[in-house]
């Protein structure tokens, strides 16, 4: 049986990754939802890493 590991801050949904990241309590303020929630728009796992990877960066330079 394979087994699929999402990557750091990803789910997937109907075999599509998503990523999703708590907003830090000081910038709450700012939002209207706790999480913040897009598609990667990839099936590959390797492809969503890297994209989850610069999406958290991006982040956490914010």
């Amino acid at each position: 049986m394979l087994e699929t590991i999402s990557p750091s801050f990803t789910f997937v949904k109907s075999g599509i990754f998503y990523f999703s990241r708590r907003i830090p309590t000081e910038l709450k303020s700012h939002y209207t939802s706790p999480r913040i929630v897009f598609s990667l728009r990839t099936r590959s796992a390797r492809i969503a890493e890297a994209r989850a990877r610069r999406a958290a960066d991006q982040l956490d330079e914010y």
